[in-house]
């Protein structure tokens, strides 16, 4: 694996199936809520559904791949502690891309449908496009210039450990929180926010630490490397009230 668990007993059940859409998980997804009721979801799916195929067509149009991910987040919901990692789709090679006219920007349309959801607490992203070229693709994928390789393995699983270990230490800063033992929660908050400042729930609480510490230095970073404004109320809220803190003590 690219990491290490904080926590040493972590279930990992495989439902990884070939040649499946999104519309195939939309339709099972209750199960796998109510069946295995898992903590975290893994989600790595998209190249079926946005391949161009050989009469020009797509199996999931982006309609279709938008209501399906809309399905799938709304029964989330019904589970509200639970998460789901999205695993962005892979771009592809410059060969591909001249059999394949368009296919990359395809592949970014559907990347952007996943990035439309979010600002939902429970949401979180590895945008696979950051990390692959399409001018040095066989780094991270096979030689069929669609599926990640050892190395692609590789990155996938350091970017799902750091999200699954902020996972790990917000809960337990939360739990060492409602014991009334700050000091140990705001440790393992600020943890959860250095292995990955995506995780919504943790930026709340260490936000909220930050002010009740007065630590404006910090606060202005935190808030220095927000990287969108579509927060909830309760976080737009507190980062007005950080923002007015900040303000005071210039």
């Amino acid at each position: 694996m690219g990491g290490i668990w904080v926590y040493p007993y972590i279930e990992v059940i495989n439902r990884a199936t070939r040649a499946c859409t999104i519309k195939h998980v939309n339709q099972g997804f209750i199960d796998y809520l109510c069946f295995y009721e898992p903590d975290i979801i893994v989600l790595q799916i998209g190249i079926v559904d946005c391949w161009i195929r050989e009469n020009g067509k797509q199996f999931v149009s982006k309609g279709e791949f938008f209501n399906s991910m809309n399905g799938i987040v709304d029964l989330l919901k019904k589970r509200p502690n639970g998460q789901m990692i999205i695993v962005g789709i892979c771009p592809t090679s410059e060969k591909m891309e001249s059999r394949y006219p368009e296919i990359n920007q395809e592949i970014n349309f559907y990347n952007n449908i996943y990035k439309q959801f979010l600002n939902e607490k429970q949401i979180h992203f590895i945008d696979m496009e950051q990390f692959i070229k399409s001018t040095a693709i066989s780094t991270y994928l096979l030689p069929d210039d669609q599926h990640i390789n050892p190395n692609g393995n590789k990155l996938v699983a350091t970017e799902v450990i750091k999200i699954v270990n902020s996972y790990i230490y917000n809960e337990l800063g939360t739990k060492c929180f409602n014991d009334e033992d700050f000091k140990t929660a705001f440790n393992f908050f600020e943890k959860a926010y250095e292995k990955y400042n995506g995780n919504l729930d943790n930026l709340y609480n260490y936000i909220l630490l930050l002010i009740e510490n007065n630590n404006i230095v910090k606060l202005r970073n935190v808030l220095d490397s927000l990287k969108t404004n579509k927060f909830d109320k309760e976080l737009m809220e507190l980062i007005g009230i950080a923002n007015k803190i900040i303000q005071s003590g210039n």
